[in-house]
């Protein structure tokens, strides 16, 4: 129903529909809630929101877990959210026993709850043990890249709050790499980030001219502000970069 205001999952089926609706359909104003834990069976998932239709609504998944995730292509945009942003709120669930995976050598963009954010976009709540692994430019456990590229909105700003990620990580690539526990490449805009802890194994074998790495976050560009309160990385970093 294209007029409704809530959606509710319960289905493994009903949530891959919904990630193909959300591929054309921003859900603006809309909230989608999660009603039971939900077993994805390791079949390729397509991430919630797109270049041509960012997330844009709420997702609450009211405690439940999310399972057997698994991307695996050479897209650019991979984890349960491809992007969010404008006031998106995505909280209060687990993503357990998944794997988001880019085998191929161009940018991509990963992340195990969400590729790319932006546009005052919240993540609160979450809690990922996802295995992120890729040969792309940037990644993170939780979010790939903070990117508010809207000079008129300058106050809104990323949230990320109560969220712990505690998975592993490993980062390859030939080029100039960014990779953190929690956030890849705060890229540009301001993000907030409060009561977040990263317990993961990081590690990097990036052969490229430049590797960004960090237990919290990667790197924070020239044009992006990060503002860390309350938050620790006890988890491992082993780097190896020629």
């Amino acid at each position: 129903n294209p007029d409704a205001k809530k959606y509710e999952i319960k289905t493994a089926k009903q949530l891959r529909g919904f990630a193909v609706l959300a591929s054309g359909n921003t859900f603006k104003g809309k909230t989608v809630l999660l009603k039971d834990n939900i077993d994805l069976k390791e079949e390729q998932w397509l991430p919630i929101g797109s270049i041509s239709a960012s997330f844009m609504g709420t997702f609450d998944g009211q405690g439940k877990t999310i399972s057997g995730l698994k991307y695996d292509t050479k897209e650019y945009y991979g984890g349960l959210f491809g992007i969010a942003g404008e006031g998106s709120l995505i909280k209060n669930f687990r993503l357990t026993e998944s794997d988001v995976t880019y085998s191929g050598t161009g940018a991509a963009i990963l992340g195990s709850v969400v590729a790319d954010i932006y546009g005052g976009a919240t993540l609160e709540n979450i809690y990922s043990s996802a295995t992120v692994v890729s040969s792309g430019q940037q990644a993170g456990g939780m979010v790939g890249r903070v990117n508010d590229n809207d000079e008129d909105k300058k106050e809104d700003k990323v949230v990320i709050s109560n969220c712990w990620y505690d998975g592993e990580f490993s980062l390859t690539g030939e080029a100039t790499t960014y990779g953190g526990g929690m956030v890849g490449y705060l890229f540009r805009g301001d993000l907030d980030m409060s009561h977040c802890l990263n317990t993961s194994s990081l590690s990097s074998e990036a052969t490229g001219r430049a590797l960004h790495f960090g237990g919290l976050v990667g790197s924070v560009n020239a044009s992006g502000t990060l503002n860390l309160t309350d938050s620790l990385s006890s988890g491992i970093l082993n780097v190896k970069h020629d």
